[in-house]
Formats: C-alpha cells, sequence, structure tokens
C-alpha cells in the first residue's frame, strides 16, 4: 500500500531529521538504513534493495535489533 502525502516539506521535515542513520550495503547490494543503540546494536531504520529475498529476511525487518558483529567481514 503507498501512501502520499500533500503538504508542505516544512512540515514533515522534522520527522524524518529526528534519526542519525547509517547506512549499511547488504551482500545483495541492497541498503539497510540503521541507527546506533549501543556499541554493538543497531536498529533497523528502513531498507531499500531490489532483491525481494532482502524484504523476505526477517533480521532487516523494521524496528528490528541487530548485532553490529553481522557486519564485520572476516578475511
Amino acid at each position: 500500500m503507498v501512501y502520499f502525502y500533500v503538504g508542505p516539506q516544512d512540515i514533515y521535515q522534522p520527522i524524518f531529521e529526528q534519526r542519525e542513520t547509517t547506512e549499511v550495503v547488504l551482500p545483495s547490494g541492497g541498503i539497510l538504513q540503521v541507527e546506533t543503540l549501543s556499541t554493538d546494536e543497531v536498529r533497523v531504520v528502513s531498507l531499500m534493495s531490489t532483491d525481494p529475498m532482502d524484504f523476505l529476511d526477517p533480521r532487516y525487518a523494521p524496528g528490528n535489533i541487530i548485532s553490529r558483529k553481522l557486519f564485520i567481514v572476516g578475511k
């Protein structure tokens, strides 16, 4: 479902500026926006991807808290 909001952007701008987010690139090429909760945990804010399997993965669901250790790539 798509919602369209009609109105001046300055009304909605404070809503979008409340969170400081970081972008994480997924192996599939998608982008996961997260906000930092602690040194080892982040909360998923949004997912931008063209791969449908990213949206079916429960780890990437908005609001989910995940460990930063998942993003560290070993050698």
